[in-house]
């Protein structure tokens, strides 16, 4: 049998063969970029967040992310990745954030842009601290004391836990476990004045005036109108109130009479006048006497201190 002679095709056109029968991309499957995956918030906590996504080609990263949808802030990596992960730093904690996701490359068309979601950042020591404030304002101290616990659980360095939950000790009438708490508090950071508040305060029940009156100082020399935010109750009268007291203890009657003068400009008493010695209608013998009544009257009129 006679063999057929084998066809030789040239190298240069099986080469073109091969190409020409490759399939052709579909108008679906063009380099256009898009996600592979949903954008997702893989770590957040309270201050910090990470959002990670994938695209079918390298491209850069930006986070658009804001209290609002108009997005106030915004994060941007230029380097071109598959695989993105962005970190957005320096949040409120306790917090709901908007953020949306954006990719675009210099090589392949199209931007990849994700819908507006959200993410709330988790608490922190100050968030905690926020919260033990609100109870404590409700007169709720046994979740007030909580919340201030749970501070100093993650931060055992934070004063003004340890100032409020003094505070709560106040209320529950421990004075003793209060002034360590102020004294931990103020060690910690010294410029709480409603720290300085409590400890005054503290002092005073327990006779300790020089010590009340050099708080107390410190809050008025600083704020002579201070008002605690959480507490309206504790304010610059309450202070003036623990120096009044504590002037009069230690028989300084003048410092006592101007810290009056001070809540009650118009209390018209005058150690020189006899006649002026009355206070809510009580006649009194002496200046001294007439001044402890009306240390009694504003204190009464402030709710018993």
């Amino acid at each position: 049998m006679k063999l057929k002679k084998a066809i030789m095709i040239p190298l240069s056109l099986l080469i073109a063969i091969q190409i020409g029968c490759k399939k052709q991309p579909s108008e679906k499957e063009e380099d256009v970029l898009e996600f592979l995956d949903v954008p997702t918030v893989m770590m957040i906590d309270s201050t910090n967040a990470e959002i990670s996504w994938t695209t079918n080609y390298p491209s850069n990263s930006v986070v658009y992310y804001g209290l609002t949808v108009a997005f106030e802030d915004t994060v941007f990596d230029d380097e071109e990745r598959e695989l993105h992960k962005v970190t957005v730093a320096d949040l409120v904690p306790d917090t709901i954030y908007y953020f949306q996701v954006e990719s675009t490359s210099d090589y392949f068309p199209g931007t990849a842009s994700s819908d507006v979601d959200t993410f709330t950042t988790g608490m922190n020591e100050l968030s905690y601290t926020m919260i033990g404030w609100r109870h404590f304002s409700d007169g709720d101290y046994a979740n007030a004391l909580t919340a201030f616990e749970t501070a100093m659980q993650g931060n055992a360095t934070y004063g003004e836990a340890f100032v409020g939950r003094g505070w709560c000790y106040i209320r529950l009438e421990n004075l003793a476990s209060a002034l360590t708490d102020f004294d931990t508090g103020l060690g910690f950071d010294n410029t709480i004045l409603v720290g300085y508040a409590g400890r005054a305060l503290t002092h005073l029940a327990q006779q300790s005036y020089s010590e009340a009156i050099a708080d107390a100082r410190v809050v008025i020399d600083a704020d002579s109108v201070y008002q605690f935010s959480y507490d309206t109750n504790i304010d610059h009268i309450l202070v003036r109130l623990v120096l009044v007291q504590a002037y009069y203890a230690t028989q300084d009657y003048e410092s006592a009479q101007a810290q009056c003068n001070k809540i009650d400009p118009n209390n018209g008493l005058d150690p020189v006048l006899p006649g002026s010695w009355v206070v809510n209608g009580v006649t009194y013998g002496s200046y001294n006497e007439a001044l402890l009544g009306l240390i009694q009257y504003l204190v009464l009129q402030q709710g018993g201190g």
